[in-house]
């Protein structure tokens, strides 16, 4: 064993072959497929197709990916997935900071032929220190589990996650009913661009 390992466990980041990707099996000691119990990857297959949903989204995810790689932005890719698994109706959870933002795309939508059912974080005006802690503090929280039961309501059938806080973003997914997207990261340091900042030493912390 080496020191590497010896320090942390391998897995994907740590591999230079990646022989998953091109369908090689010449794979490193360490490889997740490699290490997977035999009979193991046969049983996650028909989770693929447990359900109308399911396979719709199986099918489609993997349909527009491979017509349309590079070609579309995401604002492009999301409304073409929803036609394909026959969404109809869309759900909008989005950040008051970014209201703007989401009603452009909410137009677009709209344009496009989609029904819009938008919601904003502060929801149902939550007092974060009287819901917490018991002690209202008139500073009103996010309330992504709020958001989550209106789109619920309406019956969306697909929702779209735009600047939801880290977390907040956790909750509504977990909540949700339908399946969710995200068509933004919100980064208030770098212009909603989250990735950046892996390119950038200062903001890495490295230690």
């Amino acid at each position: 064993m080496s020191k590497s390992e010896e320090k942390y466990p391998l897995s994907c980041v740590d591999c230079a072959v990646t022989a998953c990707r091109f369908g090689r099996t010449d794979y490193p000691d360490f490889c997740l497929t490699k290490k997977l119990p035999e009979g193991k990857l046969d049983s996650v297959l028909p989770e693929y197709f447990e359900g109308e949903q399911i396979a719709k989204c199986s099918v489609c995810s993997v349909e527009v990916e491979g017509e349309y790689y590079g070609q579309m932005a995401r604002v492009e890719e999301t409304m073409e997935f929803a036609r394909r698994i026959g969404a109809k109706k869309l759900g909008l959870a989005y950040c008051a900071d970014m209201a703007e933002e989401a009603a452009l795309y909410a137009r677009i939508l709209r344009i496009n032929g989609f029904e819009v059912v938008s919601v904003i974080c502060k929801v149902g005006r939550l007092d974060e220190g009287e819901t917490l802690r018991g002690e209202a503090n008139g500073r009103v929280m996010c309330n992504p589990l709020g958001q989550a039961e209106v789109l619920n309501q309406a019956g969306t059938d697909f929702n779209i996650m735009i600047g939801l806080c880290a977390g907040s973003d956790a909750l509504f997914m977990r909540a949700s009913k339908a399946l969710c997207t995200i068509m933004i990261n919100k980064d208030r340091l770098t212009s909603n661009n989250p990735a950046v900042t892996l390119y950038r030493p200062e903001r890495r912390k490295l230690v």
